[in-house]
């Protein structure tokens, strides 16, 4: 696993921007059923933008590190979860904590990301594929 260390995005308040902070701290060691992604890219939505607002719609208390989605490659597994998919790339949906250099998530919430198609690509079609699918559906 990688050891050189978490580096998050937190939003502190209702900020602009520039008001967003760094925080820096020890890599996550997954749990049972738990991986840890080292990302490689996540979005920044309008979902995110209305919680930096503070107008959310379920706002997570402040402070929090924003992210709903990331692409990137699996750096650890916990027990319970197949050690052949370290290395590989997956995409997570997680609501907050994907602005992370390192994002522990639950197993069950990532799928693979098919070889061929980039970082930036796979994203987009994480919370953008969703909100594509609810229009025509709800």
């Amino acid at each position: 696993m990688n050891t050189d260390g978490l580096v998050e995005v937190v939003l502190p308040g209702k900020v602009e921007p520039e008001g967003l902070q760094l925080r820096h701290g020890a890599v996550p060691t997954p749990g049972p059923g738990q991986l840890v992604i080292r990302m490689e890219a996540t979005g920044v939505s309008f979902a995110e933008q209305q919680m930096r607002r503070g107008r959310y719609y379920d706002q997570p208390a402040y402070p929090f590190v924003p992210g709903y989605d990331l692409v990137g490659t699996v750096a650890a597994t916990g027990t319970g979860v197949a050690p052949g998919l370290s290395g590989t790339r997956v995409a997570a949906l997680v609501k907050v904590g994907g602005w992370a250099s390192h994002v522990l998530v639950d197993a069950a919430d990532v799928v693979p990301v098919p070889a061929g198609i980039g970082a930036a690509e796979a994203e987009t079609m994480v919370v953008n594929g969703i909100t594509a699918w609810q229009m025509l559906h709800r």
